[in-house]
């Protein structure tokens, strides 16, 4: 069942990752590396990354019955990393590093700390003005000096409620 349900939201994943031209870069236990704006440039690729998230993220919560509802999560940036083969002589992959990798992965684990889902740096939604966007914090992260503006990216029913729950405030 485990294998199955893995199985699931990998597809449910990659298919919301593949549909907005991201690659997925690889599986690393239960997460889902996906990578956008490589190994081929698209246009707006923080826009792309943010429909993605927001689409695999509906997607895993319209589970199947029978199937356990997974508790996903997103961490979003954009910036420059190096891409491309790397490992041994016997053994590479395709991939990226950097910065910018450990920070969208920082901000993935952050969701834990906020209870939210997807989770971005303030280049992505500077990027991304066409979303939703609650500012959550500033923080510090491992690896970087100084902070670092966090935004939980939403879905337009989530910004509705948000915004009534602030007129109501």
């Amino acid at each position: 069942a485990t294998v199955e349900t893995l199985s699931s939201y990998f597809e449910t994943v990659s298919a919301a990752v593949e549909q907005d031209g991201g690659i997925i870069d690889k599986f690393i236990g239960d997460a889902v590396m996906a990578l956008f704006n490589a190994p081929t440039l698209l246009a707006n690729h923080p826009s792309a990354a943010c429909r993605a998230a927001l689409s695999a993220r509906k997607n895993l919560l319209q589970a199947t019955p029978g199937q356990p509802q997974l508790n996903v999560r997103f961490g979003l940036h954009t910036g420059e990393a190096i891409v491309g083969n790397t490992g041994t002589r016997e053994r590479f992959n395709y991939t990226a590093i950097g910065d910018a990798v450990n920070l969208a992965s920082r901000l993935e684990g952050l969701n834990k700390f906020f209870g939210t889902r997807i989770l971005a740096s303030e280049e992505v939604r500077t990027q991304a003005p066409e979303f939703s966007w609650r500012l959550l914090d500033r923080v510090k992260v491992a690896g970087r000096t100084g902070t670092v503006q966090v935004y939980e990216l939403l879905d337009k029913e989530a910004a509705d409620i948000y915004a009534a729950a602030v007129c109501l405030y």
